[in-house]
């Protein structure tokens, strides 16, 4: 009986390691060309929600952006949201007002700093944006 218990207590142990190792890893998403698309993970004990708000765009639709038009659509994002254990973080919009097909992002915990990444386009337009 005795093993069975510290049997059982080394797993709970384990699976408690393993969790917050788990948890502590980069966590990653595509991004949808349109609608929502979140990103949550618990990093360094926080619990960090990412919102993206994107619209998928064509060359005759009223709003597309000038400045592309080499390509006969595009998505683009109009918003993104984050939350940090329920609080909203004030994201500004020079941060992601340029950011068009959007395909990666990835959120991470670096030296004491969340860190979000994102990337997208392809090509010789590819870009990686840092916030």
């Amino acid at each position: 009986m005795k093993h069975l218990t510290w049997a059982l207590y080394i797993g709970a142990l384990l699976c408690v390691f393993v969790n917050r190792v788990s948890l502590a890893l980069p966590q990653e998403v595509k991004v949808a060309k349109a609608g929502e698309t979140s990103l949550r993970a618990v990093l360094n004990g926080k619990k960090v929600q990412i919102t993206f708000r994107t619209v998928s765009l064509s060359m005759s639709d009223r709003g597309f952006p000038f400045a592309l038009k080499d390509y006969n659509g595009v998505s683009i994002v109009q918003e993104i949201s984050i939350f940090v254990d329920g609080k909203r973080v004030w994201v500004p919009r020079s941060a992601y007002a340029d950011l068009f097909n959007a395909t990666v992002a990835e959120l991470r915990f670096d030296k004491g700093v969340f860190e979000l990444l994102i990337g997208g386009a392809g090509g010789t337009d590819t870009y990686s944006v840092h916030v």
